[in-house]
């Protein structure tokens, strides 16, 4: 072993003796060959074939790896390889030494002595004649670490590319710019469009016809001359079965291999389209309600004119004029337009709502079989309702449709494991600040009172905080399919009801979703609670009070009225009439009021009303139909009810029976 493991000394051959020229000429070379050895820039090392041990090794190879040249000379190439390359570098070496190989080069992994890796390229040269004894061989190892390491990015960054391309829902496909062949296609591409690669791979879009319109390919291709990317231009494709899709199309010119091609990545919107034109349509049909609410509002009032004074007209004749008839047939003919406007109301949704007081409690107990028929097998109905009647004003209907929305979606959220879905019904006090938390969903305001609660539960899936996001939302949904209008219209038919809602859910653990309606006294006890306080404070008086915003309505009412003896009082603007009735409400034994007018809706002024006396009389007249009208003034209560337009036998008759009935 030699002290520098660089270059051993070089002694003299024959001590003091000069050397020979040929003795001269080796140790010259030797000498180059050190300098060469120490001065190379790659590391180099000279090892004992048959062990792998190293004899000698130059600066640049103990700088790679850390070690001091004394410690490389105790250490053999086994030492410092990573097992990873360790087998293959023995065999090469065994066939080294059996004089199979004089030379050969790898990358391997090496272990520097702080234990870091280190990628090399190793080239290895026997130091032997032919033929002759293989003692030593040349190492030459060259830092490839970085390169490695960009190999290394280089093949993740494919690898994802990989993963994207193939798993993203999108289509993406790659094709050759030369001649628009198709040389790959995704997962997605066969999903939404239904060819597979053997489809498409090696032909073209012309070939398999996948353009709708052929200036959606002209647009992609002009904007990829442009500016060599395209994004989110929307077209449509055919797929293979013959569906249109509609897609959102992106693409960019890249080089693979040196060969110009095209990635187009292509997202399906069909879903989305036909979700957009059914908002449009849903748009279209709420403006054409509106439009057909004001056409039928303001026709009922030129029918109301026109009715009211051929009426008078008609009473102001004899019994046997001859233009009785005819006036009988244009009467006729205005109630069948008032039956025109009343389809137009229906049209614009108005009066959907039957309103009655209606006993929730026994509305779920009636539904508790139709309920349980509903759920699957494996989710139990409970129920928890009061031991005494619960009441609200509204639309049963529409109250079952919410129990019965919410009891089948907790079914369905349960799946297929066992479950209970519950429903709890309860009334209480509720203060602003408790229903706070009911309107923010309804963006409504509650006034604090007596609410009805319903709470239905179910220990299913729950929901994300995105999905408590958007339950409400029109056509959204968490079902495979559906429409997703379930929880949409329960929100409406809430608001409807001047009620709230609210939910708790968390996921894997359920949901309960709260609602609360505004309660109301039982029928019997409010009938007869009217009855005695307008029977023993209110007496009978001829003298009518007719609010309405419409001047010639008004006065054709007036006149109506007087046909009857009754005294008349007009106003034709609400805060007046209010103002009238508190002035002479001791002599008004009634009021007709319009119910929709400018300042005042027709609920306050029925407010305003009883707010000065509580056994007032009111006759609502209106277009609207009476069950539309009981949507608007909610739990007041009034006399009665006209349509408009109507005839003077009719408005007689119905103020008469009001006037004389005990309570109004």
């Amino acid at each position: 072993m030699h002290e520098n493991c660089s270059s051993p000394e070089a002694d003299s051959p024959r001590g003091g003796t000069p050397p020979t020229e040929s003795e001269t000429s080796l140790q010259q070379s030797e000498a180059r060959f050190r300098a060469l050895f120490e001065q190379a820039a790659v590391g180099v090392a000279q090892m004992e074939t048959p062990t792998g041990r190293f004899v000698r090794v130059n600066k640049k190879f103990c700088e790679l790896l850390g070690y001091g040249q004394d410690e490389m000379e105790r250490l053999s190439f086994m030492d410092i390889t990573h097992p990873d390359t360790l087998s293959a570098d023995i065999e090469r070496m065994n066939r080294l030494r059996n004089g199979e190989i004089r030379e050969y080069s790898s990358d391997k992994k090496y272990f520097r002595k702080d234990g870091s890796p280190i990628w090399v390229n190793l080239t290895v040269s026997a130091m032997w004649a032919p033929g002759a004894t293989p003692d030593y061989h040349i190492a030459i190892v060259q830092d490839i670490t970085e390169r490695k390491r960009a190999e290394e990015q280089l093949r993740m960054s494919e690898e994802k590319f990989r993963r994207v391309f193939y798993t993203s829902p999108d289509a993406i496909s790659v094709n050759r710019i030369a001649d628009g062949l198709y040389l790959s296609i995704n997962r997605g591409f066969t999903q939404i469009s239904g060819y597979t690669e053997e489809d498409v791979i090696g032909r073209t879009s012309f070939e398999i016809n996948i353009w709708e319109n052929y200036d959606d390919r002209k647009k992609l291709v002009d904007g990829l001359k442009k500016s060599g990317v395209v994004e989110n231009l929307e077209v449509k494709f055919r797929a293979k079965d013959g569906r249109i899709i509609h897609a959102l199309l992106s693409a960019a010119v890249i080089d693979i291999d040196g060969e110009p091609c095209i990635i187009i990545i292509t997202r399906d919107i069909t879903e989305h389209k036909k979700t957009e034109l059914l908002l449009r349509d849903v748009q279209r049909r709420e403006s054409i309600g509106v439009l057909s609410s004001g056409i039928a509002h303001d026709f009922n009032n030129l029918l109301g004119i026109m009715m009211g004074n051929i009426s008078l007209a008609q009473a102001q004749l004899p019994g046997d004029h001859p233009a009785l008839g005819n006036i009988e047939k244009a009467l006729s003919a205005m109630e069948r337009a008032a039956g025109l406007t009343q389809h137009m109301l229906a049209y614009a949704g108005k009066g959907k709502f039957q309103i009655r007081t209606i006993n929730v409690s026994a509305v779920v107990s009636e539904h508790v079989s139709l309920l349980t028929v509903s759920l699957p097998k494996n989710v139990k109905l409970v129920t928890k309702l009061p031991s005494s009647p619960v009441y609200i004003n509204g639309d049963q209907g529409q109250i079952e449709q919410i129990i019965m929305n919410l009891v089948i979606n907790g079914g369905e959220a349960i799946g297929e494991k066992q479950g209970t879905v519950s429903v709890n019904l309860e009334t209480a006090a509720m203060t602003s600040d408790e229903l706070a938390v009911y309107g923010r969903i309804t963006n409504t305001r509650l006034s604090e009172g007596t609410y009805v609660k319903l709470d239905v539960s179910d220990n299913g899936v729950g929901m994300n905080h995105e999905t408590i996001n958007k339950i409400f939302d029109p056509f959204f949904t968490t079902k495979f399919t559906g429409r997703g209008l379930g929880l949409s219209a329960v929100l409406g038919i809430i608001r409807g009801h001047e009620g709230g809602i609210t939910l708790e859910s968390t996921e894997g653990r359920g949901t309960t979703f709260r609602i609360v309606l505004p309660a109301c006294p039982a029928p019997e006890s409010h009938e007869s609670s009217a009855t005695d306080d307008a029977a023993g404070t209110h007496p009978i008086s001829t003298t009518v009070l007719v609010i309405d915003d419409e001047p010639d309505i008004a006065t054709t009412a007036k006149e109506m009225l007087e046909r009857g003896d009754f005294q008349t009082l007009v106003a034709t603007n609400p805060v007046d009439g209010v103002e009238l009735f508190r002035q002479s409400h001791a002599r008004i034994g009634l009021v007709l009021l319009d119910l929709t007018m400018p300042e005042m809706s027709g609920k306050e002024v029925v407010e305003a009303l009883q707010a000065i006396d509580p056994a007032v009389r009111i006759i609502i007249s209106s277009g609207y139909t009476e069950e539309e009208v009981a949507k608007r003034i909610g739990t007041l209560s009034v006399a009665a009810f006209i349509q408009k337009p109507y005839r003077l036998r009719s408005l007689l008759s119905l103020v008469d029976g009001v006037l004389h009935t005990p309570g109004g």
